[in-house]
């Protein structure tokens, strides 16, 4: 009687564990609000010394959310996540 064997692969290679869970300590140190090195952000030592500057518009930002209200209405308008943008510049 013959015998099959059969070798796998595994899904997931130390390195691609490794990468999962350095990612993963990323986001713990990372302020979901700003985006701030956490450590840094919360320390007493800086409460006070950081000056926020004038926002800026992203005009491309603008158009699809312009484009997305226009969608609200539509049959699971969570469902319409890809929404593109494109630059049309002006001539002169």
């Amino acid at each position: 009687m013959a015998r099959a064997v059969t070798t796998r692969t595994p899904e997931w290679t130390d390195t691609d564990r490794s990468l999962v869970l350095a990612y993963l300590d990323y986001e713990r140190l990372v302020c979901r609000g700003c985006g701030g090195y956490l450590p840094e952000t919360t320390s007493p030592d800086n409460e006070g010394s950081y000056h926020a500057e004038p926002p800026h518009r992203c005009h491309r930002c603008t158009a699809i959310e312009k484009q997305r209200k226009d969608y609200e209405d539509a049959p699971q308008p969570s469902a319409l996540v890809v929404w593109p943008a494109d630059l049309r510049r002006r001539n002169g």
